[in-house]
C-alpha cells in the first residue's frame, strides 16, 4: 500500500531537510509512530538506526537509507514500512512530499485524516517558527 501527501510550506529547502531528515521527529508526520529513538548514528545519517514505537507499544527496527541535504531523506523498517521525502524548492517556499509505501495492511480511511492532520500541524509548525 502507497498513500502519498504533498505540502507546501514557507521555508528554505536546508530548514526543511534539518527537520524532516531528523528521526526523532518521525512522531510529528507519521500517525502510528508515538516515539522514536536511535540507536545507533553514523555521522553521515545514512546507515543511523531506530528504534519506532507504535501506539499500539509495538516495536519496530528502522533504518535512514537516504538523506541528500536539502532534497530527500528516507526511513526504511524491518516491517517493510518505507517513508521518504523529497523537497523542491518554490522561490521562498518548499513543496513537501511524502511518501508512505508499505506492504503492511492499513486502512487509509483510518490512516489518511491522521496523516492530514499531521501534516497540517507541520505546516503550521514550520510558518510559526515552532521548529
Amino acid at each position: 500500500m502507497k498513500i502519498e501527501r504533498t505540502i507546501e510550506v514557507e521555508t528554505s529547502p536546508f530548514k526543511a531537510y534539518k527537520v524532516l531528515s531528523d528521526p526523532t521527529n518521525i512522531p510529528r508526520y507519521s500517525p502510528d509512530i508515538e516515539r522514536v529513538a536511535i540507536t545507533s548514528i553514523t555521522p553521515r545519517l545514512v546507515g543511523t538506526r531506530l528504534t519506532l514505537h507504535t501506539h499500539e507499544h509495538k516495536e519496530m527496527q528502522g533504518e535512514v537509507i537516504e538523506a541528500a541535504s536539502g532534497e530527500s531523506c528516507a526511513f526504511k523498517t524491518d516491517t517493510g514500512r518505507l517513508i521518504r521525502w523529497t523537497i523542491q524548492s518554490r522561490g521562498k517556499a518548499v513543496r513537501l512530499h511524502n511518501t508512505i509505501d508499505t506492504e503492511e495492511e492499513i486502512d487509509e480511511g483510518l490512516i489518511g485524516p491522521e496523516l492530514d492532520r499531521k501534516l497540517r500541524a507541520l505546516r503550521n509548525n514550520f510558518q510559526t517558527n515552532r521548529l
